[in-house]
């Protein structure tokens, strides 16, 4: 597996319009032109004077031509301790299905905001082989894209691993809807 930092000053972000999640997504596909499924998720950061990006991969990144990127290769080991603090950034949401009158469904569903943002993640940890000690919600934010529109929540915390096959393949897909957007990455330390 790969993490990758990459710092965008926000004079380059306006000149490639990396304020849109949209775009985010669509200049990080670039990086892997030959895969055929999304082998990647990602977080964005922003503050006054710049961008910065954090994906993981699971195959090396191609260097794009904008920003300063740096690439490490994460060790199979960092993922078989017990306890991690962790930070997330996340839609917390479920999907609710649109019926006709005729009670047929009409589509797949909407994605709505779940009212309990801690009481999701605790059963998103339980279905992926993990538990949640302590959470706490950092941040909730509006994130607007030109292909949607998305409530992040950011969660700081303390997971234990309770299925470590299972955690990994949470850790390498990510965790809840719009990874697309930035959202789903756990970034983790050892406890």
């Amino acid at each position: 597996m790969y993490l990758t930092k990459i710092v965008v000053p926000n004079s380059l972000a306006a000149q490639l319009n990396f304020f849109d999640p949209y775009q985010w997504h669509k200049a990080l596909w670039e990086c892997f032109s030959s895969a055929k499924k999304r082998p990647f998720i990602f977080r964005v950061d922003q503050d006054r004077n710049q961008i910065t990006f954090l994906m993981q991969s699971l195959i090396q990144p191609l260097v794009q031509p904008w920003g300063l990127w740096q690439t490490k290769i994460v060790p199979k080991s960092f993922f078989e301790k017990d306890k991690y603090l962790f930070s997330l950034r996340a839609y917390p949401a479920f999907k609710k299905s649109i019926y006709k009158e005729d009670g047929t469904r009409e589509r797949q569903g909407i994605r709505v905001p779940h009212m309990e943002p801690e009481k999701w993640l605790c059963e998103k940890a339980e279905e992926n082989g993990f538990t949640i000690e302590g959470v706490s919600i950092i941040q909730r934010h509006n994130q607007t894209a030109s292909k949607g529109f998305h409530v992040a929540v950011d969660f700081q915390g303390v997971l234990t691993v309770k299925n470590k096959e299972l955690f990994l393949t949470t850790i390498t897909n990510g965790v809840g809807p719009s990874k697309a957007y930035g959202m789903g990455l756990f970034l983790l330390k050892p406890y």
